[in-house]
């Protein structure tokens, strides 16, 4: 799997691009977290999961990640997070924990995404892309609130 993981993320990321990792960055050695790391393209942000923590921040921090959070990144009207949190209405929550395709119906609403890797075909999530079809079935599904949110 780790693979076909490289491999998308590789496919769509380039070295110039931003890419922040909602958690739970790897299974394995610190060795084998190590080649893994090198292999990926990108500007490598870290959000913590749950499987992170026994690693602890500084080893994410000296393994090349720009910048290890603790809990959430805020970027713009986005709060990145690992584990879904509640946010004001003017944002959107996107995280990854939940490790299923099924949709969380806690949090089935337009303030929050779940783009674990088991959503998106393993492949990494193109945030910033009009035509991403993950995030257009997610804003047809919510549509009435979101057009006065962010995706205007």
């Amino acid at each position: 799997m780790n693979e076909a993981i490289i491999s998308n993320w590789n496919n769509s990321v380039t070295n110039d691009n931003i890419i922040y990792h909602l958690g739970d960055f790897g299974f394995g050695t610190k060795e084998e977290l190590k080649q893994i790391f090198n292999r990926l393209n990108g500007q490598k942000y870290l959000i913590m999961g749950n499987h992170d923590k026994k690693l602890g921040r500084n080893y994410y921090l000296e393994l090349g990640f720009i910048e290890v959070y603790r809990k959430k990144c805020l970027l713009d009207n986005y709060i990145l997070t690992h584990e879904p949190i509640n946010v004001d209405k003017d944002k959107i929550n996107l995280y990854g924990h939940i490790h299923n395709s099924d949709i969380d119906p806690i949090f089935d609403d337009p303030n929050h995404l779940c783009i674990c890797l088991e959503r998106t075909s393993y492949k990494p999530l193109l945030l910033m892309s009009k035509n991403n079809g993950f995030i257009c079935k997610w804003k047809n599904r919510h549509h009435s609130i979101l057009h006065k949110m962010v995706f205007k």
